[in-house]
């Protein structure tokens, strides 16, 4: 890939100037600032990624008249022909969760990542359409000083860059932050301990008929009631597990008509619930820790 593009420009750029607000004890403020800047450079990011394959699979509509203005304008030597093709072009972009399902076929660090975007991409539209307040400091904290890091060291060597290209100077202080809040959170550890917890609460209960009866019943409740529910393997127990999925949402182009539509490109699962042995899982690093994707395409045998 080339290194080179605007996109990737305005990326190092948002995500360098979060970098001083990205610390323990950030203020309310400097949390938002942080939180606002880091998703829109990783968006950027995302969209430098899927650009240096085709420029046009940014653009919410492919028509002709939209690729060639956005796209390829410099190679216009019809000028006199660019007035009326602007009146039909259409300089939209991709959002940035479509941005997530596009650069992920792309960049293996967006594909292990995508669970972190989501959250973040969740995170900034409190950030900018709710009441700052909303924002969960903890929550926050934990994605900015602990993961962040280690996210854009993932995406950065996909395009032989380093965390230094995005964080500056504050790559080694985020880097040790990050190793520190890891180390003390012992998260792995933590998770094992959960998951182990979970499966002797079900040894416990699948003893009791009339436990697993009443399971069964609500588990199926759910995913017949709950359109956006699906089933899967309990990362604990085994048993039939209810998947919550929130859709990501694409754009094409019908040439018949010339108009533009939204489909659902894809889900991606906010939450899994065992109602057999009472697992919830809802942190975007839980869900990556058991996997949520695989869980989702194996399905419940």
């Amino acid at each position: 890939m080339q290194n080179n593009s605007r996109y990737l420009k305005d990326a190092k750029s948002h995500i360098s100037l979060a970098a001083p607000a990205i610390a323990k004890g950030t203020t309310n403020d400097q949390r938002f600032h942080a939180v606002v800047l880091v998703a829109v450079g990783i968006e950027k990011l995302l969209k430098h990624i899927i650009a240096e394959v085709n420029p046009a699979l940014i653009l919410k509509s492919q028509d002709f008249d939209s690729v060639v203005l956005h796209c390829h304008r410099e190679a216009i030597t019809a000028t006199d022909r660019v007035a009326d093709m602007e009146k039909k072009a259409s300089p939209d972009v991709i959002t940035l969760k479509a941005s997530i399902q596009r650069a992920s076929l792309f960049s293996k660090g967006v594909k292990d990542n995508a669970q972190f975007i989501h959250t973040l991409a969740d995170f900034r539209d409190i950030a900018l359409h709710r009441s700052s307040d909303e924002l969960d400091a903890v929550r926050v904290d934990r994605l900015l000083c602990r993961d962040l890091h280690n996210v854009i060291r993932d995406i950065s060597s996909d395009l032989s860059l380093s965390t230094q290209d995005f964080l500056g100077q504050h790559s080694t202080r985020l880097e040790a932050l990050s190793e520190e809040l890891i180390a003390h959170d012992n998260f792995l550890a933590d998770m094992e301990a959960l998951l182990e917890r979970h499966r002797k609460i079900w040894e416990e209960r699948s003893k009791n008929a009339i436990i697993v009866s009443h399971a069964e019943k609500v588990t199926n409740a759910y995913l017949t009631k709950r359109s956006e529910t699906t089933d899967c393997p309990c990362p604990a127990c085994g048993n039939l597990a209810v998947a919550t999925l929130e859709p990501d949402y694409d754009y094409d182009h019908d040439p018949e008509d010339g108009t533009t539509f939204g489909y659902i490109s894809g889900v991606y699962v906010t939450d899994i619930q065992c109602l057999y042995c009472s697992l919830k899982l809802d942190e975007y690093d839980q869900l990556k820790y058991v996997d949520a994707d695989a869980l989702l395409e194996a399905g419940y045998e």
